[in-house]
């Protein structure tokens, strides 16, 4: 896969946008306006491979005869590009975070709110001639609450069809000097509606006037730019830096298009730990007093691979590369509102994320003790040494335990449980490893069985559990004790699974 107008050489086949024309192309002054319609974080693929979204942010093919571009503090096992170079920890990152029955980050949830007019992204092209090719181009970008925010719209959801006009998000306007501006001091259901007097939604706080068009390909770089997604699923925006946008210009008969797009950039650590303590799980805000949220962090500390400035390779990693792939249909700038109130809860004082006073978990992937009586939580801890499976076998014992008495907290800890595997890329008796792989996809196929009203599909999920799996002595010993769980779970719902599930004491189909 890739993205609209990618490319470029070098041993990996680096995945770059396309540079500026030699020339610009005769043609007339066009304005366009487009309004996000679906997205794609790359964050349901197999991230184990690597990225398939995005592009080669740092130069480098990592684990692909390049040399990492900063200093990583026990990264991941699987932290190399993906292919053609691509960086986008992020789609890891939030692969993780959706296992925590959080929609914040979900593609399809997102896509979905979008589709419904819940709220968008705008992109204002200003400067183009219209053709294949143009030197110097103005790019935009603008967050928008959605056509709730604006009751005097005749239409609740939008058409599509150029004829839109979006709410414009204050926040991604210039404040206003004094009274007046485009659209003007009122306010009221006017012709133009209940507009937020003084600002000028042609005034916008992230712009660029160092775009181009290459053979139709829009590529744009953006100052720090705030992306503010939906905010019934998180209070906060994500920050970028050292972003850019590209994809391809269309025109369509109903108005120029953005199609195969991307934007990407650079998401400080210290602004995601901002954003976390605004996301919700089974409708608590993940506070560090939340028992799910040394867990987070020390999955989450592991996923740096980036700077957010050019450094040298001993300067610590401090950001993830992000990647968002999106379509873009023709619209129409609207009034501009001020933001929608979020709807998720907040952390209260002394337990947000972002305070690091207020953080009682060390950031050190390796030593970090999670403060918590939980005992799920407890057993995250994975130092080097022989207690690795010991661990493992108490904190899956727990969350099934939890399960079976209906605890919804048991899902997502026992999801977490086969992240922290991979980041600790745990080694299990004998030197073996446990492929983090498989024991992802193990622990991902409990999710569907403990606390969830999924018992109707046990007897398929236990037979499947280790198929087609070859798991070291040790593997096969956590095994058998995650099956002997969920069948004590079983049973105590009256299930009974079928004796013969073909496969042998290790865990491997028979025959094998």
């Amino acid at each position: 896969g890739g993205n609209a107008g990618a490319g470029g050489a070098g041993a990996c086949g680096s995945v770059e946008p396309p540079g500026p024309p030699s020339t610009t192309d005769p043609g007339s002054d066009v304005e366009i306006v487009v309004a996000l319609r679906s997205m794609d974080f790359g964050e349901t693929l197999d991230t184990q491979e690597g990225p398939t979204v995005g592009v080669n942010l740092d130069k480098e093919c990592t684990c692909d005869g390049g040399e990492p571009t900063c200093s990583t503090v026990g990264s991941m096992p699987e932290d190399c590009d993906g292919p053609g170079g691509r960086d986008n920890a992020v789609a890891r990152f939030f692969n993780n975070l959706n296992l925590f029955e959080s929609e914040a980050f979900s593609s399809e949830v997102q896509s979905q709110k979008a589709e419904a007019g819940d709220f968008s992204m705008l992109f204002r092209i200003t400067g183009y001639n219209g053709q294949a090719n143009d030197q110097q181009v103005t790019v935009a970008i603008y967050s928008s609450p959605g056509f709730s925010s604006n009751p005097c719209l005749p239409n609740p959801a939008p058409q599509w069809d150029g004829s839109d006009e979006w709410p414009v998000d204050v926040t991604s306007l210039n404040p206003p000097m004094g009274a007046g501006g485009n659209m003007g001091a009122g306010g009221g259901c006017g012709a133009a509606g209940p507009a937020e007097p003084g600002y000028d939604v042609l005034d916008a706080r992230f712009s660029s006037d160092l775009g181009y068009v290459t053979n139709h390909v829009l590529v744009a770089n953006l100052p720090d730019s705030e992306l503010v997604f939906s905010s019934k699923l998180s209070a906060d925006p994500i920050t970028l830096v050292g972003g850019f946008v590209m994809g391809t210009l269309v025109n369509e008969g109903q108005g120029w298009a953005l199609r195969g797009a991307l934007l990407t950039g650079r998401w400080p650590l210290s602004e995601i730990f901002s954003l976390i303590g605004s996301v919700e799980s089974a409708g608590m805000p993940l506070c560090t007093d939340n028992l799910l949220y040394p867990p987070i962090k020390t999955v989450l500390c592991n996923y740096p691979d980036i700077t957010a400035s050019v450094a040298g390779p001993a300067t610590p990693c401090d950001s993830l590369s992000f990647g968002m792939a999106f379509e873009a249909e023709p619209a129409k700038l609207g009034i501009a509102v001020p933001p929608d109130p979020p709807t998720v809860a907040e952390c209260p004082p002394g337990t947000d994320p972002a305070d690091v006073s207020a953080d009682p978990v060390s950031a050190d992937p390796v030593s970090a003790d999670p403060v918590s009586a939980d005992p799920v939580s407890a057993n995250l801890v994975h130092p080097k040494g022989g207690d690795d499976v010991a661990r493992l076998e108490t904190a899956v014992d727990e969350a099934l335990v939890r399960g079976a008495a209906g605890d919804e907290r048991a899902r997502p800890a026992l999801g977490i449980l086969g992240h922290a595997g991979q980041a600790h890329e745990l080694r299990l008796g004998g030197g073996e490893d446990l492929s983090a792989r498989r024991f992802e996809r193990v622990l991902r196929q409990q999710l569907a069985l403990v606390g969830t009203g999924g018992e109707k599909h046990f007897e398929q999920q236990h037979r499947r559990t280790f198929r087609r799996e070859r798991f070291s002595r040790s593997g096969g010993r956590v095994g058998r004790r995650v099956r002997a769980g969920l069948a004590r779970v079983a049973a105590s719902r009256g299930i009974v699974p079928r004796e013969d599930d073909g496969e042998d004491h290790e865990g491997r189909p028979k025959g094998r």
